[in-house]
């Protein structure tokens, strides 16, 4: 879909939230706790603080470079507009320049082998073959990217680039990709991608994990005496080292939230007629009163918000503790109003015979019907698979001629079939397991929103794979089927 106003607002907030987030680590009470516990580990621990080996700094550092690599993105089932792409390539220019990175590869896959790995591997092999070679991904190469249908995000390296940047496995590489988490499960592809490739070339965070892991390693190993008392103090010390990180983090958050309110709250009030006229000209058939009333819900919600809220003192940290939890509700309906907007505006352009956003919503809806008939026809049930198969042959016909008068009575019927269609898979493949609800369709205030009461099969799928299966292991992981051992990993979000 286009990006829109709304939504880059949403980027530009995004941001500021990475810079907010530096604040809430403490290292003064990470180091407190490290020292209280070498020292009540006491002599059985100096032999071997003596003897093992901690990188010196010049062994540790990275050496950066003024000149950026070269950095492409790859991105084969358009889940990025141009713009985004641009913006991807924009914001690599301001990532850390480690000597060793000369291409950088940012990948976005719809789907993927239960392997993650094994796609990029393939890929590579099929697209660009100059970049990986028999055993290990090329020299100078870093690849940072996601596949979004499977919701795996994955970091590889050439040799050289894992060395330096200590991505083979560890600490950094799990904290590279843990980093990429939060976008890709909002939904902001570029987010993740960046925040992950962000992680893994930071140089103060290598030095870290090259030292700050060593020292650890060195401070887990004394003799069995001195190893239970470290290790009894850490345990105890974690629980108020986790409060101090918390306190910063609600801290932050609040005063994160108050600007945000400040910022936008007024501009989005002045908007709030102009919003509400157009919910109500969305005529349409397929929106019926639901999206008017999830437009009243949220536009209420929004007028509820009590100026003594939007002024709450957050100029101490005990201010901004109190009023943490009042400011993080008010700043939910204000984006949530926000996203009810932007979702308002898509539909009244389609309706308005806006061309490009009717064939971004039918090449959208094509690919959600693909998939469909694929799961259908692999399920063996060819009843379903014949309908989704008709239905995509529909939405040829309607891409031909996207201005055409009929367009929308005819796209109101296609959706409402698809939309009867989805709700016969929902009941025979995704069935909620025991104290699991059933996937009920998005809000209007919600990412995932496209139309009144429907459900994509793509939401479906990922509701089955999240919410209604068990849970399994979000570990790194670094293994290909085919033998081929390049350095780096995956993980799920």
């Amino acid at each position: 879909m286009r990006e829109t106003e709304a939504s880059k607002l949403r980027n530009e907030r995004e941001k500021e939230a990475r810079e907010y987030r530096k604040q809430f680590r403490s290292p003064r009470a990470r180091g407190i706790l490290l020292a209280v516990a070498v020292l009540l580990a006491l002599l059985p621990a100096l032999l071997i603080f003596t003897l093992w080996h901690v990188p010196s700094d010049e062994e540790a550092r990275v050496e950066t470079v003024a000149q950026s690599p070269d950095t492409f993105v790859d991105d084969p089932a358009n889940l990025l507009t141009p713009a985004q792409e641009q913006d991807l390539l924009h914001e690599a220019d301001d990532l850390p320049h480690p000597s060793s990175v000369t291409r950088l590869r940012f990948i976005v896959f719809d789907d993927s082998l239960d392997n993650v790995n094994d796609s990029v591997e393939n890929f590579m092999r099929d697209t660009h073959p100059a970049e990986i070679g028999p055993d290990h991904f090329a020299d100078g190469a870093l690849l940072v990217g996601a596949a979004m249908g499977t919701r795996h995000q994955f970091i590889f390296a050439g040799e050289d680039v894992a060395d330096q940047l200590a991505l083979r496995s560890g600490s950094h590489l799990d904290d590279s990709l843990e980093a990429m988490a939060e976008g890709l499960r909002a939904g902001n592809i570029p987010r993740g991608l960046l925040a992950g490739a962000r992680h893994a070339t930071d140089p103060e965070l290598v030095y870290e994990h090259k030292v700050g892991d060593v020292r650890i390693l060195r401070a887990a190993l004394p003799v069995p005496v001195g190893l239970g008392v470290f290790a009894a103090v850490l345990a105890i010390g974690a629980w108020p080292v986790r409060r101090v990180e918390k306190r910063k983090q609600r801290v932050g958050e609040a005063r994160r939230n108050k600007d945000l309110l400040a910022r936008e709250y007024t501009a989005l009030a002045m908007r709030l007629d102009q919003i509400d006229e157009r919910a109500r000209s969305v005529d349409s058939r397929f929106v019926h009163g639901e999206l008017r009333a999830q437009w009243a819900q949220v536009s209420e919600r929004f007028l509820a918000l009590d100026a003594a809220v939007r002024d709450l003192p957050v100029d101490t940290d005990s201010d901004a503790l109190a009023n943490a939890a009042a400011l993080e509700d008010a700043a939910q309906t204000l984006e949530d109003a926000q996203r009810a907007e932007e979702h308002i505006d898509q539909l009244y352009r389609m309706e308005r015979g806006d061309v490009e956003v009717r064939k971004a919503h039918l090449a959208e809806l094509r690919e959600d019907a693909t998939h469909a008939h694929t799961a259908t026809a692999k399920a063996g049930d060819e009843e379903l698979a014949d309908g989704v198969e008709k239905i995509i042959q529909r939405l040829d016909a309607l891409a031909v001629n996207p201005q055409d008068q009929a367009f929308m009575d005819t796209f109101v019927r296609v959706l409402g079939d698809y939309r009867l269609t989805m709700e016969a898979l929902q009941r025979r493949q995704f069935t909620a397991s025991d104290g699991v609800d059933d996937y009920a369709a998005p809000r209007l205030w919600e990412p995932e929103f496209r139309y009144p009461g429907y459900v994509s099969y793509r939401e479906l799928r990922l509701w089955d794979a999240t919410n209604n299966s068990p849970s399994s292991d979000n570990g790194t992981n670094s293994g290909f089927s085919s033998g081929f051992s390049g350095s780096g990993g995956s993980s799920s979000f």
